[in-house]
């Protein structure tokens, strides 16, 4: 997949989803066989199939070079919810988390070696306070940081 808008997705996202199902489908532009598979599953009387890896797992299929360990590119990837596709890690991005975090994120030792790369506690903050900032694991990583001093 690519970064590109689906053309449906305005009209088959995830607001319609939970207005007829009940479910959001999670994401920046909805997956089609994200959407068809939270529809099928919901007819079904069954949960949505998703993946129980993160985004690293998706870089590694595809044969990405990880950006974090390359170019020291700050990267969400080993803490959130595979099933992008690694479209950001594909583009020469971080991963922003779009799709939340993963079931069982280590959300501090991601900090722990982006601090080790060089950034410093008002730039983890930043990190974990994109997209999902709300999702528990990200809000208590980035809360973290919010007492240290800002030069280190």
């Amino acid at each position: 997949p690519g970064p590109e808008p689906i053309w449906w997705a305005r009209l088959a996202g995830a607001a319609i989803a939970v207005a007829l199902i009940g479910a959001a489908v999670i994401g920046t532009e909805q997956q089609s066989l994200q959407l068809v598979e939270t529809i099928a599953a919901h007819l079904a009387g069954r949960r949505p199939v998703v993946p129980a890896h993160s985004v690293c797992i998706e870089c590694k299929l595809r044969g990405l070079t990880c950006v974090m360990v390359a170019r020291g590119t700050p990267c969400l990837g080993p803490v959130t919810q595979a099933g992008c596709g690694a479209i950001c890690p594909a583009h020469d991005r971080g991963c922003y988390g779009c799709f939340g975090p993963m079931e069982t994120p280590n959300a501090a030792a991601l900090a722990e070696r982006a601090r080790a790369l060089g950034l410093g506690p008002g730039e983890l903050r930043r990190v974990f306070r994109s997209f999902n900032a709300a999702a528990p694991a990200f809000r208590e990583e980035s809360e973290r940081h919010d007492d240290q001093n800002d030069q280190g």
